[in-house]
Order: structure tokens, then C-alpha cells, then sequence
């Protein structure tokens, strides 16, 4: 019998909403019978006359088992009866770890307003995980189950990754990824995608920590809201409630969107997209953590915060900006935290300089942990009808590497050295 503490909560990867572990339902996934389950039909948002047909919910009954399960959750298994642990706010299948008291709920939400580069960060990103940095930083991506809303059941994540970004990206004729549509009118995109990543490096400190692990676990929970409902302030409340409750954020920043970098930088952009438009992410995002209410607004937010400029190529050969940081970071022996550094406080100081103070000035004064990162998913401009000629990325993990130091996960390069 699975014992757990009656204080503490799992966060829901795809409703964020926080809960006991033991009061979470089971889902009968062995059943062959079909119902609507009304809970999933409210959290996908279906059109009307929708159902969502679904194996039966077995829930929680009497006052004395309901009472117990804040002290133990119960076994899954019984026999040829195969069960899965559900959220209890949104019914979607927990992962397995996750759902076994396995795992911590950490979320790393990624923000950014439309055009930012969002969805091409994630296929880029995830790609590279896998084939570049498992190497190079030892990890390894393990695709987990979450939900196609087409077929209306659980799917690996990889699924809905080559769906969504890997047709386009990694596809015989690569181009870049389409744009993500409103949660309003998309279902899909309420539905991220979960990977667990594991890092197999540890430093002296960290194996005095964890002397039996053979790796440090982390879901790594990709949620891909549209630029513009972040927009939108109800919006925001609906579906980006994964912002305020991350235990990490980066917040994709689109150079393009400021005139004082745009009227700098020659080459073929739609200038029309651009205007009338409101681009004040930090402020948005500073917003959106405060209205949750998980904040005190006379103290600074403790969430590390990564500020990225995306695109970053597209500033090659603007003055101001040192070459040397635009060289693409390699951490085989840690995160390297000294590139990082040093990149930082190039990419203040030339927003300060381009005289876009409204940047540096929340960050500083709103969050206690904070770094600036310049990051291009692509490594160079699409052609006019989307088709890329390659894709050789700059420094496309940095900032997630930053975030796992900060929480613990990944030792830098002195921490390593140490050893």
C-alpha cells in the first residue's frame, strides 16, 4: 500500500491545477465500454453535440476511503482490470511517474507573443535533445503519454511532436513551422507535450544529495499557447494558467517587434505585422504570475525567469553587439555558466543602448533570479515561401540548461570540475 503525505500536491500537466494524489479518480482503461466523460468534454472545450467517449471513471466512495486517501493512494493493478491514475480537474491521464509519487511536478513554461518563434523552438529544441545533447551533456528524452483530441485518446508525445512540428522541420523539404492557432478555436493545443528528461551527470554535491540515483528525472512539459492569447487578459486566465505555477519561464522575446532594433536590421520582413500591435511581454507576464494570487506583490517573484531574444541571427551585423556572442555554446563538462554570463550582460546592455529599457527595468525590478539569453531556433532566415535551405541553431538549449541549474537538476562546468 502506497503511503503518501496528506499535505502534499501533484501539479496536473495539462490543466495546472494542483491536487492530492490520493484523491485523484482512476480511469478503467481495460473496459470495453464507452461513455461520455463531461469532465474532459468541459476541459477540451468541444463544439456542441460533441462527446467525449471515453473509458469509464471509477470514483472515490464513502467518507472513511475518501478520508484514508489523504494518507495512501491505492494500487492500480487488480488482476486482468488495468486501471490509470486521472486528474481529478480535467480527467486527462497522469504520467506514470507522476501518477506514482515517482516525480516532482516541475513545469517549465515557455511564453512569448505571436511571431516570436515558439513553435519552431519547440521542434528545434526537442530534436536537438535527442540527437545533439544526450551526447554532450548526458541525458536522455523519453517521450511520455499525453492526448490526441483527433483520436480522442492517450498517444506518446512523439505522436503530436512529429504532427506538430516535425512534418514541417525535419520533413523532406524542410520549412518553418506553421502558426499556432487560438486555444479558442483549437482544442489540440490545449494538450501539451510531456518528455522526461533525465540527466546522468552528477557533480560531487549532487551525488552526496542523491547517493543511489542513477539519474535526475524531470518532465519536461511543453505547452504551445498562440501568440495571441497572450494578448487577451481572459485569455491568459483560461489557458495559460501553466505561467504562474512553472517552476521555471522562458519568455521568447521577438527582436522584429521593436522598431529601434527593426529599422536597424536590412532584410525582407512584413513590416505591416508589426504595427498597432502590444508587445510588452514582461509586463504581461509579470501580470499573469501577480493575478494568480500565488504572489506577494511587495517582494519579487522566485520563479528563475529566462529572457530570450529569438531570431538572434537577424543581429549579426548590428553594432553593439560583440561577435563572440553569437557562437553557439557547447557544455559537455556542465552548463557552461561563463558563456552564459558573458552573454548576458552583452544582451542588457544593448537593450539599454537600443534605449528599450521597459525590458531590463521589470525583470530587475520584478524577479529575484533572472538572465538574458540571445537564441535563434533556425540559425537563419526562411526563404519568402517558408522553405528552409538548413537548420544549424544558436545556443537553442541555453536558457533551458539555465533553468535545470537553477532547480537543481544540471551541475555547471566548475560545479563539474570539482569532481
Amino acid at each position: 500500500m502506497p503511503f503518501t503525505h496528506p499535505f502534499s500536491k501533484v501539479l496536473c500537466p495539462f490543466c495546472f491545477e494542483y491536487f492530492h494524489l490520493g484523491q485523484a479518480p482512476v480511469r478503467v482503461v481495460s473496459s470495453s465500454e464507452l461513455v461520455n466523460d463531461p469532465v474532459v468534454q468541459e476541459f477540451l472545450r468541444l463544439p456542441a453535440g460533441s462527446e467525449a467517449l471515453m473509458p469509464p471513471v471509477e470514483e472515490q466512495s464513502g467518507f472513511f476511503n475518501k478520508a484514508m486517501r489523504n494518507f495512501y493512494y491505492p494500487a492500480l493493478h487488480n488482476g486482468k482490470v488495468t486501471k490509470h491514475r486521472i486528474c481529478p480537474h480535467c480527467h486527462m491521464k497522469l504520467p506514470i511517474q507522476l501518477g506514482n509519487n515517482g516525480m516532482l511536478s516541475n513545469i517549465i513554461a515557455v511564453t512569448g507573443y505571436r511571431d516570436s518563434g515558439k513553435s519552431n523552438f519547440f521542434g528545434v529544441l526537442i530534436n536537438e535533445l535527442k540527437n545533439r545533447y544526450s551526447q554532450e551533456v548526458g541525458l536522455n528524452l523519453i517521450t511520455q503519454e499525453t492526448f490526441s483530441t483527433s483520436a480522442m485518446r492517450s498517444v506518446f508525445s512523439d505522436e503530436l511532436y512529429n504532427e506538430r512540428y516535425g512534418a514541417d522541420l525535419l520533413g523532406d523539404n524542410p520549412q518553418v513551422v506553421r502558426a499556432t492557432l487560438s486555444a479558442q478555436t483549437n482544442s489540440d493545443i490545449r494538450i501539451p507535450l510531456i518528455y522526461r528528461l533525465n540527466l546522468t551527470r552528477f557533480s560531487k554535491r549532487q551525488r552526496w544529495l542523491h547517493p543511489f540515483a542513477n539519474h535526475r528525472p524531470i518532465d519536461l512539459v511543453l505547452f504551445d499557447a498562440a501568440g495571441e492569447d497572450m494578448s487577451s487578459p481572459e485569455m491568459l486566465s483560461l489557458y495559460c494558467r501553466y505561467i504562474s505555477r512553472a517552476a521555471g519561464i522562458i519568455a521568447l522575446i521577438d527582436p522584429l517587434s521593436y522598431p529601434e532594433i527593426r529599422n536597424d536590421i536590412t532584410m525582407n520582413y512584413r513590416s505591416t505585422s508589426y504595427q498597432n500591435r502590444p508587445y510588452d511581454t514582461m509586463g504581461v507576464l509579470t501580470q499573469t504570475i501577480e493575478s494568480a494570487g500565488r504572489h506577494n506583490s511587495t517582494q519579487k517573484i522566485n520563479t528563475p525567469l529566462a529572457v530570450t531574444i529569438s531570431k538572434f541571427d537577424l543581429l549579426r551585423n548590428i553594432d553593439g553587439l560583440d561577435p563572440s556572442v553569437f557562437e553557439d555554446h557547447v557544455h559537455s563538462s556542465g552548463f557552461d555558466s561563463l558563456a552564459a554570463d558573458k552573454t548576458s550582460d552583452a544582451i542588457r546592455n544593448f537593450l539599454i543602448r537600443k534605449r528599450i529599457n521597459s525590458i531590463p527595468t521589470v525583470v530587475e525590478d520584478n524577479y529575484k533570479t533572472y538572465k538574458y539569453f540571445g537564441m535563434s531556433a533556425l540559425g537563419r532566415s526562411p526563404r519568402p515561401d517558408r522553405s528552409l535551405t538548413s537548420i544549424e541553431p544558436i545556443n537553442i538549449a541555453d536558457s533551458l540548461f539555465w533553468i535545470l541549474n537553477q532547480l537543481g537538476y544540471l551541475q555547471t562546468e566548475e560545479e563539474m570540475k570539482k569532481n
